[in-house]
This record gives structure tokens, sequence and C-alpha cells, in this order.
């Protein structure tokens, strides 16, 4: 039995880049998310293997994999899922509707501040994790979290560290992960194949786990690569607590506050 095809999953060609992979999955998260289906158990399935499609294929290195071995394990919920989606068409007035919608609102600019908050105010990389994000709303960024410092949304200790960072642009962060990516499937590739003898690959183990600097290396990149995650992670956990605080206002008539 063939494995299920995530691209096909997600609605997306197989050569579909890393920006527009994400706004593909928003727009499709948006419509087929649990609260449109209440009470169905399948549906948080469903949304889940959603979720978890688009965590391999939005990290370089798993991707990579995915393509060369067209497998993936728990293959039966992805097969669920895409029974249940295939029918719901996802168009690029979909995709463009969903981020004009997210520009610019209060969801935004939460996201914006959380970032910061989550990242101790190093917000070199924000770019990568706010949907929709282009270079010219690098400044827009920096002008939120100025007017969430002044009116106490953000710690004052993150002040300086926000005033210091680089913002970098996509380019400069499409160059990054590439690099990360390269380095990280040498590494998996080494970890495959050992050709010397056990006592020379010890060895040579054991000294490279005493090499400080590459220590350091790796460490930056399982730090960039779960920083990328973060923002995917949120976005399924912050839909599910809109739906059930909606649920639990519904039977009361209660208007739904902004967090």
């Amino acid at each position: 039995m063939a494995s299920t095809d995530l691209y096909a999953l997600l609605k997306v060609d197989k050569d579909v880049q890393p920006p527009q992979l994400k706004k593909a999955y928003y727009a499709l998260a948006r419509k087929v998310h649990p609260d449109k289906r209440p009470g169905d158990e399948q549906a948080k399935a469903d949304f889940l293997a959603l979720k978890k499609a688009y965590d391999i294929l939005c990290d370089p290195v798993r991707r990579r994999r995915y393509d060369r071995t067209g497998s993936v394990e728990d293959d039966a919920d992805f097969a669920a899922a895409y029974e249940h989606y295939r029918g719901i068409p996802v168009s690029e007035e979909d995709i463009r509707a969903t981020e004009a919608e997210y520009r610019h609102s209060d969801e935004e600019r939460t996201d914006v501040v959380e970032y910061a908050r989550k990242h101790s105010g190093d917000v070199a990389r924000i770019l990568e994790s706010i949907i929709g994000s282009t270079d010219d709303d690098a400044e827009r960024y920096r002008t939120i979290l100025e007017d969430a410092l002044r009116a106490g949304d953000l710690p004052k200790k993150h002040k300086k560290p926000i005033a210091k960072a680089t913002i970098l642009t996509l380019a400069e962060l499409e160059a990054d992960a590439e690099e990360m990516s390269s380095s990280e499937e040498d590494d998996d590739d080494d970890e495959k194949v050992d050709l010397a003898p056990p006592a020379e690959v010890a060895t040579a183990r054991a000294a490279a786990a005493s090499d400080e600097p590459s220590s350091d290396l790796l460490a930056m990149f399982a730090s960039r690569r779960a920083e990328r995650q973060q923002g995917f992670d949120a976005f399924a956990a912050k839909w599910e607590r809109i739906s059930a605080e909606e649920e639990a206002a519904a039977p009361k008539k209660k208007s739904k506050k902004r967090r």
C-alpha cells in the first residue's frame, strides 16, 4: 500500500517554497479546524495529522528525507486526514484572504509580542515565524514591540535586546536554513556510515564531543530548529484555545473577549 502523499494532503506542489507552504497550511488549517466539526473526535485527529505533515515538510532535513523515501510513520493518520480533506479546495484566493485577514490584526500583534517574550527580546529571526512576513515588515514589528514595551505588555528587560537585534531578511533566513540543513544532513550521514574501525570511531567521537566550537554549533542548529517549530505549534494550540472559549461562551450568549 502506497504511503500518503504529504504534499497532496497539504494541497501544494512538490517544489513548493517554504513561504508558500506556510501560507497554504494556514489557509487549509483555518478551513478544517475542529471547531468546524464540533463533537467530532476524528476532526481533532485529522487536524493533528495535518500539522504533523506540515512539520515534516517545513523542516528542510525531514523534508529531504521524506522526498528520498516517500514514507512516514503513522501513515494511517495521514491517510484518514487526506480522505476527509481531499474534497476541500484551497485556492490562491483563500490563501490571500487568510493572509490579508491576519496582517495588521490583533492576532498578528499578539504573535509578534509573544515571539519577543519567548525569545527574551531576540527578534532576529521573527520574519520566519509570523505569517505573511516580508522584509518591509521588520520596522513595523519593531514599532509593535516598542508600543508593547510602553504599554507594559512586555517586560522592560526585553527593551535592550529588541533594540540591539538585527532582524534578518527572508533571503538571509533562507540561506541560513540551507546551511543548517546541509550540516545536519552531513551529521546524519556520519551516524549511519562508520568506515573506520570501532576503536578509531570511538576515539574520533570522543574528540568531537570535547570540541567546544563544534558542540556550540550543534547546539545552535538544535536551537534554531526548535525555534522554527514554536510558531507552528503555537498556531494549533491557539485555535484549540479559541474553540474551547467559544464553546464555553455560546450557551450563555457571551461575547468573545480578545486575549
